[in-house]
């Protein structure tokens, strides 16, 4: 959604914004003699881009806020602003600096592969490849199919949401809704017509087929079997460990254009790193 409403205000400032450039006082340090511009070119492929990625990185709760709301409200503890900022920046960077640091391992390889990720190229290419007619035409179709189809189980028959008929038949059976419950236990008859419930976790529309069935089959083992077997058999916890796959292979085509592109250093992840690991220590501990 964001990507569509980036487009059109992006063009609108680069029609509207004036031609100009300006040179940065010499006085000023690192920037000083440089030239910047607010409307350098057209709005292009890469400023949406940037825009996006902006848009992805800021678009999640802040996960550590939760844990300074729990401890004022259920335990009167307030630990400040400053605390609290130091905590959730902490929090976000350590994260993003970690990512950035492997970033040879789970972006570069080519056996890396993000589908979900596929999804933001493929519409900035064609929201900036021209009036591509056909997919225009396809995408609003779509859009008004779906939200006509969306008043079903979202507002005139919620119960196609969580179609757990297992339990209609057995309401009271408490063990029944242990296993079979949607929102009461592990969901083994769930059966959903509502387009939400069924991508909350992974669409089927880009998500490739063997990723699908390998969740599927990881969910099933751990969550239908694993689970209720230590949770009725009374069995200690079972670790499950992943091998990285290492083997060297051949870059692929993304690595191969970013290879173009100056990399920042490694070091600057790692300094973020050991500073906002810092900072989370002297917003607990302090």
């Amino acid at each position: 959604m964001w990507n569509l409403v980036a487009y059109p205000i992006g063009k609108a400032l680069a029609w509207a914004l004036p031609i100009r450039f300006w040179v940065m006082p010499s006085t000023l340090p690192w920037i000083g003699g440089k030239e910047f511009s607010l409307n350098p070119c057209p709005f292009n492929i890469k400023e949406h881009a940037l825009i996006s990625v902006m848009i992805i990185s800021s678009n999640f709760y802040p996960f550590a806020m939760q844990a300074v709301l729990v401890i004022r409200k259920k335990y009167g503890i307030s630990i400040g602003f400053p605390s609290a900022l130091c905590f959730e920046l902490a929090s976000r960077l350590l994260g993003l600096s970690m990512v950035a640091i492997g970033q040879r391992l789970v972006v570069e390889r080519p056996s890396a592969i993000w589908p979900t990720v596929l999804v933001y190229p493929t519409l900035l290419n064609t929201l900036h490849a021209g009036m591509d007619v056909p997919r225009y035409r396809f995408f609003l179709i779509g859009s008004t199919i779906a939200f006509a189809y969306n008043f079903l189980p979202s507002f005139l028959f919620t119960a196609l949401s969580y179609f757990s008929f297992i339990c209609w038949i057995w309401p009271g059976n408490k063990v029944v809704n242990q296993l079979f419950g949607s929102l009461t236990g592990l969901g083994m008859s769930i059966l959903s017509l509502d387009w939400n419930q069924i991508t909350s976790m992974y669409d089927p529309l880009y998500i490739p087929w063997w990723a699908q069935a390998n969740v599927a089959f990881g969910f099933i083992l751990s969550c239908w079997v694993i689970s209720p077997a230590i949770y009725y058999n009374d069995h200690g916890p079972t670790l499950l460990e992943e091998m990285l796959n290492k083997r060297t292979k051949d870059e692929d085509i993304h690595a191969r254009l970013m290879r173009q592109y100056n990399t920042v250093p490694v070091w600057w992840y790692a300094v973020i790193f050991v500073l906002c690991f810092a900072m989370s220590i002297v917003s607990i501990k302090v």
